[in-house]
Parts: structure tokens; C-alpha cells; sequence
């Protein structure tokens, strides 16, 4: 086994090599940094010493370029977790670690990490060094931009303000803007500040709201068809988190000219952007925000925060109670999991609950209540309709589950949050020869079932029993096997989005842990159709 200096060495090798694309030492590299672990912390120091003198720097189109990120990457997660290192060390040069910051093309994803790394536990000098270091080249990717700002506001850092107005001036993506005001705005709410540190730009923030206000009314009122309807909704998505801070600032500033923007705000068709301004106008004791805000608790997607915001105004007993039921919740966590831009972007048009119960839930020590949900999207072209689940997490899978029964959708949906270290799953192309045995065993079991055309694809340890997930042929129709000793299911994939083989494994592990302390989920006989 290399020491840790001796991965160092071969780290830097591949990364400041022109050459190293074309041999052997990059995957040698990178297989060591993928088994990177620092239980050390003078090694962890020593790598990022090297690294800000070194500032390696391949281009991203460089194939060295994914070792780099992966490398930053992993130096990151040594700062977090209940054992993590916590804090940048004081031993590192700033000026080198900003060097390779400003080395580093634009365009890398990661470049935005090593700002993040300095954020934490930062004193005023670090944080300066960070506000310069933004002013002169912002980040590009929203991802790491917003993962800088959460860091700086979980600092709490009472130096935060030397970071303004500086941001305040920096030209970038609406994103970052929006990034910085949510930061000035926490400031402020967290007491680091007793004036707005926009204060003196408010009158400039709000007549950008107005024309933020404008655009999004604009495309309200003409939507988008075809080929302009992707830009609309970036429009959008860009637009709103901006407006949203604009508000809060406007609120938190006591800026009393913006209260005819907030009232404009108020009246598009946004729900996020609603609540905001609502709540903002809300500040001044302008009663008509409270009406909206009551308004509002009846859309699933804006409940959770509606009912924080009412009761923070000491007006929470004048929703309907409906709204506050396990059920009302339930539909409010699935409809904001379903809206954010990396699932479907949008609240459906209708959700509602199907079924409910309490269960003993992997990971919880008592009975959580659990429910299945079904919910629609129109689309214009056509209806999307599928079932989706709240209870300890929200989540819905692509697949369709409507012809599921509500004990398989609970299962799947409990296989798929199951987090343990003896519930592992494995490709059957990365497994070594070792394995052959026992999939040849599986396999065996699988044609005394009488399924045909077995095609191995994953093979998993469940608290020691072997499973293997197969395509396979039954009675005629397609479909996926998974088998382990004494039990084997089996569900069609034929139609439209059918299960794929990751909810099939679900469902296998949700049975199992289900079954082990509730009724009704115990494999009762051989066959589980879909």
C-alpha cells in the first residue's frame, strides 16, 4: 500500500504531465485518489500545502482534468463529517491556495470548491481574500456558488460583513446575485449587521425587482410555444430566486418605497414568488399580505413555508386546519420535491392522498406515518400521472407505479431510502470471477421457476443472503427476477416506463425490511407480479 506522500507524488505526476492522457499513470492516479481516505490530519495538510504550491492546472477538456476534480473533491469531504478536519488550516498560504484558485479555468466545476474549503471557520482576513477572489473571477456554476454562500452562512462568522458592499458590485450570473443578497439577507436576520448591507443601494434593488416583476408578467401573459418554451422556463428559474431576495432585502431594510413592488410581485402567478412577497409586505403590517399568505396554504407547494410564515406573524390560527393534517402535509413535501428544477421543475396540477399508514421504517427506532400519493401533471399533449410517496423523505421515480399495489409501492419506496453497510449492490461486468458460484447457484434457482432467457445484471448482499436482479423471459412476456435463496420476484417491464432494474432491487430490499416488523409485507407467496 502507497504512504500518503508516495500518492502524492503519483497525484502530481498525472496532473502536471502534458503527456499523462496518453499512459498508463493517469488511471494509476486516479485509482488511488478514488481510495482516498485521510485519517491523518498532518496528510491532509501536507496534500493541500503541495497542491497550492504545485497549483496544477490541466485544461478542462484534459482527460487529467476529472482526476483533478476528483482530487478536490475528496480533500473537501475530509473537512466534513463528525471526524472531519473542520477547519481550513491557518499553516496554508492564502495567497498560493487564491493562486491556484485563479490558475484554474473558469469552466472546471470544481474550481469553485477550493473557495468553499477557505470559507470555513473563515476569519476576516480569509474572508476578504474570498470577496477578492470572487470580484475578480465570480463563479460560472450555479451548484458551487450556492455551496459557497450556504458555507459562509453556516460559519456564522460575525466577520461576514467585510464581505460588503464588495459583493455587492461584482457583475455576474442573477444566480450569484441572488447567492449574495441571501447572504446580506442572513446577515442581517442572524443580528451579524443592524443595518441592511444594501441599504444604500435599496432604491437601485427595487426598481430591479419592478423590471424582474415585468419580464415575469411578460411571459405569464405570452407563454412560450415550442421552440422558445426552454428559454421561458430558464428565464424563469433564473429570475425568481433574484426576486425572492430582492423582497426579503426590501422586507428586512424597512424600505418603505418598495412597498408598490412587492404588492406588483404579489400578483403573478409564481407561487414561490407570491409567498415571498406576501410575507414581505407582511413586515410593514400591510394586511394584505396575511390575506395571501391565507390564500396560499391551499397549494401543496407553498404550505410548508405559508404555514412557518403565518405563525411567525402570530396569525397561524386563521388557517383552515384541513391545511395543517398529516395528509395536507404529506402532499406539501411531495409537491416541493416534485418542483424543484432537477426533478420535474414545476408543481403538479393536482396531488392528493391515497393511502396512509404508520410503519416501522428502516432507520427510524419508531413507527413513522407513511403515505402514497397520487398526483398529475397536464401537459397540454396529454396527462402525466404517477404515484409518489412523503413519510421520513419525499420521492417519486420515473418509472410508472400506477399499477403497482400500495404494499409494492411502499416497499420500493423503503428500498430505496434503506441506507446500510450490509445492504450492497454490484454490476455483475465489475465483479470478479469469485462471485461465479454463487450467480451460477442464483441463476439455477431462477430456471427451476421456469423463467427463460436469464440475463444477469446485478448481484447484491443483504445482511449476508446473496440476491441476483436478472432480465428475463416468463410465459412469454419480458420482465426482471430477483432471487435469493428462499425468495424470488418477479415484475413485467413491459408498457410505458416500466420498473427498471434499480426499483426492482427496491422493492427486494423494501419487502425484506418491511416484512421484518410489519404486517401485510411479508412475501407470502413465490411469485410478486406487476
Amino acid at each position: 500500500m502507497r504512504t500518503a506522500e508516495e500518492t502524492l507524488a503519483l497525484t502530481l505526476a498525472a496532473l502536471n504531465d502534458p503527456q499523462t492522457d496518453l499512459h498508463p499513470v493517469l488511471a494509476e492516479a486516479y485509482a488511488a485518489c478514488d481510495g482516498l481516505s485521510f485519517h491523518d490530519a498532518s496528510d491532509w495538510v501536507l496534500w493541500l500545502n503541495t497542491l497550492a504550491l504545485s497549483a496544477p492546472a490541466p485544461p478542462p477538456s484534459a482527460a487529467s482534468a476529472k482526476l483533478l476534480e476528483l482530487l478536490i473533491e475528496r480533500l473537501h469531504q475530509a473537512m466534513l463529517g463528525p471526524t472531519g478536519f473542520v477547519d481550513f488550516p491557518t499553516s496554508i498560504d492564502i495567497e498560493a491556495w487564491l493562486g491556484w484558485y485563479r490558475a484554474l479555468d473558469p469552466q472546471l466545476r470544481i474550481r469553485g470548491r477550493l473557495l468553499v474549503m477557505l470559507a470555513r471557520g473563515a476569519d476576516a482576513a480569509r474572508l476578504k481574500a474570498i470577496g477578492r477572489s470572487l470580484a475578480e473571477s465570480p463563479l460560472p456554476a450555479e451548484t458551487e456558488s450556492d455551496l459557497l454562500f450556504a458555507t459562509l452562512m453556516q460559519s456564522r462568522s460575525p466577520q461576514l460583513v467585510v464581505l460588503f458592499p464588495a459583493l455587492l458590485d461584482v457583475a455576474a450570473s442573477p444566480a450569484f446575485a441572488a447567492g449574495v443578497l441571501d447572504l446580506a439577507n442572513f446577515v442581517v436576520r442572524a443580528g451579524l449587521a443592524t443595518t441592511h448591507p444594501a441599504h444604500d443601494r435599496m432604491p437601485r434593488l427595487t426598481e430591479l425587482l419592478g423590471r424582474l416583476v415585468v419580464e415575469l408578467e411578460r411571459i405569464e401573459q405570452n407563454p412560450a410555444q415550442d421552440a422558445t418554451l426552454a428559454q421561458q422556463h430558464a428565464t424563469i428559474l433564473a429570475t425568481v430566486p433574484l426576486a425572492v431576495a430582492l423582497c426579503d432585502a426590501i422586507a428586512l431594510d424597512k424600505h418603505q418605497s418598495g412597498l408598490p413592488k412587492l404588492v406588483d410581485a404579489m400578483q403573478l402567478g409564481h407561487r414561490r414568488l407570491r409567498c415571498e412577497a406576501a410575507w414581505a409586505l407582511a413586515q410593514f403590517g400591510d394586511e394584505r399580505g396575511v390575506q395571501e399568505l391565507q390564500r396560499l396554504a391551499a397549494e401543496p407547494v407553498a404550505r410548508r413555508r405559508v404555514l412557518t410564515y403565518l405563525d411567525e406573524l402570530g396569525a397561524g390560527d386563521q388557517v383552515d386546519p384541513r391545511y395543517r393534517t398529516d395528509a395536507a402535509l404529506a402532499e406539501a413535501d411531495l409537491a416541493l420535491w416534485l418542483s424543484e428544477p432537477s426533478r420535474m421543475g414545476l408543481a403538479p396540477t393536482d396531488i392528493e392522498v391515497v393511502d396512509s399508514r404508520w410503519l416501522a421504517w428502516p432507520g427510524y427506532d419508531e413507527p413513522v406515518h407513511c403515505h402514497l400519493l397520487r398526483f398529475t401533471y397536464d401537459l397540454g399533449q396529454g396527462r402525466y400521472i404517477n404515484t409518489g410517496f412523503a413519510g421520513p423523505e419525499a420521492q417519486a421515480v420515473t418509472a410508472d407505479l400506477t399499477g403497482l399495489s400500495e404494499v409494492e409501492c411502499y416497499a420500493l419506496f423503503a428500498g430505496l431510502q434503506a441506507d446500510h453497510e450490509e445492504i450492497q449492490e454490484f454490476e455483475i461486468r465489475s465483479l470478479s470471477d469469485a462471485y461465479a458460484p454463487e450467480i451460477a447457484r442464483l441463476e439455477r434457482r431462477m430456471r427451476d421457476a421456469d423463467l427463460e432467457l436469464i440475463e444477469p445484471e446485478r448481484f447484491g448482499l443483504f445482511f449476508g443472503e446473496r440476491v441476483l436482479a436478472a432480465r428475463a423471459a416468463r410465459r412469454g412476456a419480458t420482465g426482471i427476477a430477483v432471487a435469493d435463496s428462499v425468495e424470488l420476484i418477479w415484475n413485467s417491464v413491459e408498457g410505458r416506463r416500466p420498473l427498471g432494474m434499480t426499483e426492482c432491487m427496491a422493492i427486494y430490499r423494501g419487502r425484506k425490511l418491511l416484512g421484518a416488523f410489519n404486517d401485510d409485507f411479508a412475501a407470502d407467496e413465490e411469485w410478486s407480479e406487476s
